[in-house]
């Protein structure tokens, strides 16, 4: 099976098999938040979250990921900071 960033990669290139296989690896996540919601909103909420996760691949900008320790700094100052 495919890494997600291989598969985030391909979603970029509108592959609807990427984005499907995607779509799946969250399923069982988005299913039991979904148990938490109206029963008669399932289905109607599935779709918005199957849609914004489409979004979100979309504008995912895999050039501009940031290292470890540039992410641990953005979570404690706020910004990214230069590490020596």
């Amino acid at each position: 099976m495919e890494n997600l960033m291989n598969l985030i990669k391909k979603a970029k290139q509108k592959d609807r098999a990427a984005i499907a296989t995607i779509i799946d690896k969250f399923t069982p996540k988005i299913q039991k938040s979904l148990y938490q919601t109206n029963a008669q909103n399932r289905n109607d909420l599935r779709q918005e979250v199957n849609l914004k996760m489409i979004e979100a691949i979309n504008k995912y900008d895999l050039e501009s990921v940031p290292g470890f320790w540039e992410f641990v700094n953005q979570n404690m100052y706020g910004s990214y900071k230069e590490t020596n």
